[in-house]
């Protein structure tokens, strides 16, 4: 509360499935168990059963008063919240919505993990509904189940994009690529690298370099979100202080949403399987050549 007025509001609601009888047809998908969204949407997802025995706090909704937003109240309440589920003995606080890049980027700054993207889109917003979680009980048998089902639904979700999500936002498949976790990044070898570089130096070997460019590339979005890249400019120098280091890691940032954004295009041919035609047509390219030169371009094997 501010001067005693309320500026942030939360509703919430704890769901588990007791009852271990009716695990078998919940994970099977034959039983749907009304009030239960969390724990059977991943015991379907990831066909664990223990994921029905945890116990949740879904954050339903979640507003901040116009006049108050940007102000860091509603990661305050997300705190509170999950302050409250630890002392509960909740396992883990979750969250369920219609996924948009700015969204996932909230939840993501408050440490919640996206584990499953649903399939299809929500009648009424026309987007997925993307479940994140955090583990509000810092118990290693919680922490291992987040990153199983975490690090498995990134192996998939490079497989559903050139089919299930092949229509999904692009900005919202870099967020997602973005905020990877590290365990769940494919390994980059030394043929890959020499397959890359046999594709920097001719555009012709695209198709034989596909597997190792997306590889790559899953790896190299997921690393640059991480540091703080200078295009042109080099490294900034996190040592700087005062307004020099403000301006610096303003640049910084600035050059790292150009670098991410020209991305994209690599991103909708090499993981979404886009036609070349519908590339160059959406991000403004003259042709298959200059495109697949942006591509050639974009490579960095350092």
């Amino acid at each position: 509360m501010v001067q005693q007025q309320v500026v942030a509001v939360a509703l919430l609601i704890e769901e588990q499935v007791v009852d271990k009888a009716l695990q078998p047809a919940i994970v099977s998908g034959q039983r749907r168990l009304k009030g239960q969204l969390i724990p059977q949407s991943l015991a379907q997802q990831s066909q664990l059963p223990q994921a029905l025995e945890f116990r949740y706090l879904r954050v339903m909704r979640i507003a901040v008063h116009p006049s108050a937003q940007g102000l860091g109240f509603g990661s305050a309440l997300i705190n509170e919240i999950k302050g409250y589920a630890q002392q509960a003995g909740i396992d883990f606080v979750a969250t369920s919505f219609a996924a948009s890049s700015n969204v996932v980027n909230f939840w993501q700054k408050n440490g919640f993990t996206p584990v499953k993207l649903g399939f299809n889109r929500d009648a009424s917003s026309g987007e997925h509904s993307l479940v994140m979680l955090n583990d509000a009980s810092l118990q290693a048998a919680q922490q291992k189940f987040v990153q199983q089902v975490s690090a498995e639904f990134y192996e998939a979700l490079s497989c559903w994009l050139a089919d299930e999500f092949s229509q999904l936002d692009y900005s919202l498949v870099m967020k997602l690529l973005a905020i990877a976790p590290k365990s769940s990044l494919p390994p980059i070898t030394a043929r890959d690298r020499e397959k890359l570089l046999a594709f920097k130096n001719n555009a012709n070997l695209y198709r034989l370099a596909r597997p190792s460019l997306a590889r790559w590339l899953q790896v190299y979005i997921a690393k640059i979100s991480v540091a703080q890249i200078n295009i042109d400019h080099g490294n900034v120098d996190q040592n700087s202080v005062g307004q020099n280091n403000l301006a610096q890691e303003n640049l910084a940032q600035e050059n790292k949403a150009k670098l991410l954004a020209a991305l994209k295009p690599l991103v909708a041919k090499c993981l979404m399987l886009h036609q070349d035609a519908d590339v160059c047509q959406r991000f403004g390219f003259t042709g298959k050549k200059a495109l697949y030169q942006h591509f050639q371009q974009l490579i960095k094997l350092s």
